[in-house]
């Protein structure tokens, strides 16, 4: 996605282009309304607010809002109406000199009312490029969050316009660990940072490009021309001159070639230059992502590199080749088209009204109960959606399917109703109540396959299968059609609420529903949260690194969120979006468990009270409508006990002791009376071995009767004479206890 100089840049050039004279305006493609009302008018001036471009025009009261989002492009030709070649939402050209505007594939495209407006750029960060841009309320959000410095700096409601190139710049200029929670940024180092995006962004507006290095190095520096191998252009010059071949603006880090095939400086950012003969070929065009990470990526890269947050990240002054990418892409239609598809088949579940919730924030609280799915989750609705479009062949070559244990019910209950036979990898730490559901819903048509210790090690084999047998591969959520099928979770809240909710919080494991809420919502300002468990953070981490990375350590307490790898589909079109994403400890995760079920009457697994977890960190406006999903019901009772002890633990009720008694008669009473208060009890005693006959340790677990009582049981301790050691949550003794 273009980061906030280009949208600075092209709105100048607009201006230079347009301002003051009147325009013809059309929608060649028809998907913009409001071409129509703007035709004849006189162009007034182009505005930029981070990522976000506002046109306006006289005796106009609304202004066109643009986003261009992963895959929008401004397409420059200095002529008058030339043939419409593409998808071309806007048009724009003028009569006071041979020049057209063509806007393609934008993420936002339309009419906004003054208060619209209001609301888009309140919600936004300071942006280093504007001079009202008052970076106190960017501090004021990073030191009290724990996501992490690398995450919130492409929070657009932190900073505006900054993307990943910048972020990465800024934190590996001043030696800042990415993963590091805001909230232990020193505010030197927030200054720092802030003054490198005001100093580095201005440069991208004036050059065009994105430069990261040092003046000495560029290639105009070092006279290294441009391989023959590369079409890649810059702009060379801030003069608003235009190429007569059409400009595909993206974002690449490359010098001009040779000017015969381009007579005059292009004028969108980071530019791709067709020659004049040819109809142009839109790309993505990047150089900032680590090609052995993608098999799509057949340019081979050369010179040196250097690592920046994560990222490996050429020098411009190696040599340069631009490659292409692919990136999926899901749209609010593909989401409609999954919704009539399952309209008959998957349950539309209530929202139910929160009060626990809903007095806590101040707000409307609602609980999108995709619990109450036959399965349990939301996971039926992707796996339906895949498996209904397979052809007859396909049907008989059955399919082939990985999960920690809800997408199998998905997968299991889809193929029982479609006659489909399936085999199902199931990871060992799969509770056996979700693998006995999986096969009382298969019916005799699902197999399971039960082995490796997480989800991507299941996912690993059910792949190898399917390219054995030639069974169609059933992803749990790395597929278009997968992520349609869970965007209809909140198709139904918007036609329910008649509109678009003002908050939505989902659970994130791989970042199939929070990709399938972002393509729902399309160009709604809803304010997106992607919660994560903390042990099992993949997005946040690939959100640090530019790019999914694999996690070193996974803990597996939350099974239907524990995913070692956010999906290579996915991760596009979450990180296109910039949602908010937070994490939530496990033990935060049990008192929500308990609280649902002692409140709500909810039975929740982990990851099903994952997203409401969330709203204990949540700071929200007086009076929103807030949706949380709550999704995973499938908790083995069993669990419970353990439960409830990680949230004593979490809440700091429950603590545990080594004590040495003396091996003498009344040394247990002694305990009682002189180190317990009158609201706690043991609630585990146990002795480990004896040293000697004077002497015997023993592990005590106390539980308080509110975490207050911590600190005076410590004093008591304290003046005791027995020896007492206190066993922290993180000593490796703790682990033979939780």
């Amino acid at each position: 996605m273009p980061e906030g100089h280009v949208t600075h840049r092209i709105s100048g050039i607009l201006n230079d282009r347009f301002a003051g004279h009147p325009v013809r305006s059309t929608s060649p493609q028809g998907r913009f309304d409001g071409a129509a009302d703007l035709d004849g008018r006189v162009f007034e001036r182009a505005e930029a607010f981070g990522k976000h471009m506002f046109v306006g025009f006289e005796h106009v009261e609304e202004k066109v809002n643009i986003h261009l989002g992963l895959l929008g492009k401004f397409f420059f030709a200095s002529q008058v109406d030339p043939p419409e070649t593409g998808a071309i939402r806007w048009r724009l050209s003028t009569d006071h000199e041979p020049f057209t505007m063509d806007l393609r594939g934008p993420n936002v495209c339309q009419l906004r009312s003054p208060a619209e407006v209001s609301k888009i750029t309140d919600a936004l960060g300071p942006d280093p490029l504007r001079l009202d841009a008052d970076p106190e309320k960017a501090w004021a959000r990073i030191h009290r969050s724990s996501s992490p410095i690398a995450v919130l700096c492409m929070d657009q409601k932190i900073f505006a316009g900054v993307g990943n190139i910048y972020r990465a710049e800024a934190l590996y200029r001043h030696g800042i660990d990415p993963f590091m929670a805001g909230k232990f940024l020193r505010r030197a180092e927030f200054d720092a940072i802030w003054d490198d995006f005001v100093a580095l962004m201005p440069l991208g507006v004036r050059d065009g490009r994105i430069d990261t290095v040092y003046p000495e190095h560029t290639p105009e520096a070092m006279g290294r021309p441009l391989g023959s191998t590369s079409t890649v252009a810059r702009s060379t010059s801030t003069a608003a001159k235009v190429c007569p071949a059409w400009s595909v603006g993206r974002r690449c880090r490359a010098r001009r070639s040779a000017p015969a095939t381009c007579s005059g400086v292009a004028s969108a950012s980071h530019v791709r230059v067709a020659a004049p003969s040819a109809p142009p070929e839109p790309a993505n065009l990047l150089l900032f992502t680590d090609p052995t990470r993608s098999a799509s990526v057949r340019a081979e890269i050369g010179g040196s590199r250097r690592s920046v947050c994560g990222m490996v990240v050429r020098h411009t002054g190696c040599s340069a080749y631009a490659f292409r990418m692919s990136v999926p892409s899901v749209t609010r239609s593909d989401v409609e088209v999954a919704r009539e598809r399952l309209d008959e088949v998957v349950v539309r579940t209530p929202l139910q009204y929160c009060e626990r919730w809903s007095t806590a924030l101040g707000a409307t609280v609602l609980l999108k109960r995709e619990d109450q799915q036959p399965v349990r989750s939301y996971k039926i609705r992707g796996a339906l959606n895949v498996i209904s479009q397979l052809s007859e062949t396909e049907r008989a070559a059955g399919v082939v399917a990985a999960s920690a244990g809800n997408h199998a019910q998905g997968v299991a209950l889809a193929c029982a109703d479609l006659g489909v036979h399936a085999r199902i990898y199931l990871p060992t730490n799969t509770p056996r109540q979700k693998r006995d559901r999986v096969a009382a819903f298969g019916k005799g048509f699902v197999e399971l396959v039960v082995g490796g210790e997480s989800y991507d090690d299941a996912a690993a084999a059910a792949k190898l299968d399917a390219e054995r047998t030639g069974a169609t591969l059933v992803p749990a959520f790395d597929n278009p059609q997968v992520v349609a099928g869970q965007g209809t979770v909140i198709a139904e809240v918007v036609d329910e609420l008649k509109g678009a909710p003002d908050v939505v919080l989902v659970p994130v494991g791989g970042g199939g529903l929070l990709a399938g809420t972002i393509a729902a919502l399309g160009d709604s300002p809803t304010r997106i949260i992607g919660v994560e468990p903390a042990g099992a953070a993949s997005l946040v981490a690939a959100l640090a690194a530019g790019a999914p990375v694999t996690l070193d350590e996974l803990d597996a307490f939350a099974d239907g969120t524990a995913v070692r790898r956010i999906g290579d589909v996915t991760f596009p079109i979450i990180a296109a979006a910039s949602p908010e994403v937070v994490t939530v400890d496990e033990g935060a995760l049990c008192v929500e468990m308990l609280a649902l079920y002692q409140t709500e009457g909810i039975i929740a697994e982990p990851s099903g009270a994952l997203a409401s977890a969330a709203l204990a960190q949540l700071e929200v406006e007086p009076g929103q409508t807030v949706v949380v999903v709550v999704s995973g019901g499938n908790n083995d009772v069993s669990r419970y006990a353990d439960v409830v002890e990680r949230a004593l633990v979490y809440e700091g009720r429950k603590h545990y002791f080594m004590v040495e008694f003396s091996q003498e008669p009344g040394a247990l009473r002694r305990f009682l009376d002189d180190v317990l208060g009158p609201d706690d009890d043991i609630s585990l005693f146990e002795y480990v071995k004896r040293n000697n006959r004077e002497f015997g340790p023993a592990l005590v677990g106390i539980e308080l009767g509110s975490a207050e009582d911590y600190e005076p049981l410590l004093k008591r301790m304290d003046a005791s004479p027995l020896r007492i050691e206190h066993l922290p949550p993180d000593s490796p003794l703790f682990g033979f206890v939780l």
